[in-house]
C-alpha cells in the first residue's frame, strides 16, 4: 500500500499512486551492504511512472553501451511475474480460488497463452540461472569504485527529467 495519496511529479490525488524506486531494481539488488541508497522510492501516479520508465529504459541502453554491455531487456522475464511463479509454484494449493485466478491471470497476461507447472517452473529456474544486464552493470560500477556516483547519476536523472514539484518537505533523497 502506498504511504502517499498524492503524485510526487504532477500532483494528481483522484488517481492510482504507485512507488517507483528512484535507483533501479536491476541495479539496486546488486549493490553491496554498506553502500547507502537513501531514500529510494518516490510516489508516482501511472501516467508519470510510464512515461518516467520509457526514459530510465533508454538511459539503461545508454549506460550499458558506456561500460560495451548489451543490454538485454527483452529476454528477461519481469521481476514481478517471476516472483507470482514462484509463489504459485511453493503455495498454489494453498492460495484461494479468487487470488488464485488472479496470479494466473497476470502471469498469462505477460506470457501470452495459458501456462503448464512446467512452464512456471521453466520460469523460475532461468531466471536463477541468467545473469541480467543489472548485475553486469553493477559488477563494472563496483569494480571501478563507482556505486555512490552511480546511484547520484540516477538520482539526477529522475529529478532533472520528472521535475517533481510535490515532495513533501521532509522527503530527502
Amino acid at each position: 500500500m502506498c504511504e502517499s495519496k498524492i503524485c510526487f511529479c504532477c500532483g494528481k490525488s483522484n488517481v492510482k499512486i504507485t512507488k517507483h524506486h528512484i535507483f533501479p531494481r536491476c541495479f539496486a539488488k546488486h549493490v553491496p551492504d554498506e553502500c547507502y541508497l537513501g531514500k529510494n522510492i518516490i510516489f508516482l501516479c501511472k501516467h508519470c511512472h510510464f512515461n518516467y520508465e520509457r526514459k530510465a529504459i533508454h538511459f539503461k541502453k545508454l549506460i550499458a553501451e558506456e561500460l560495451n554491455i548489451i543490454f538485454d531487456e527483452s529476454s528477461s522475464v519481469p521481476f514481478q511475474i517471476v516472483s507470482l511463479s514462484n509463489t504459485f509454484i511453493k503455495y498454489g494449493m494453498d492460495i484461494p480460488i479468487i487470488p488464485k485466478i488472479k496470479i494466473l491471470k497476470k502471469i498469462r497476461k505477460h506470457i501470452g497463452h495459458r501456462i503448464s507447472m512446467e512452464e512456471l517452473s521453466l520460469i523460475v529456474e532461468e531466471s536463477k540461472n541468467r545473469i541480467s544486464s543489472g548485475e553486469k552493470i553493477m559488477k563494472k560500477k563496483i569494480e571501478s569504485g563507482e556505486i555512490e556516483e552511480f546511484i547520484l547519476e540516477w538520482k539526477n536523472h529522475f529529478m532533472s527529467i520528472m521535475k517533481p514539484r510535490f515532495i513533501p518537505k521532509d522527503w530527502v533523497l
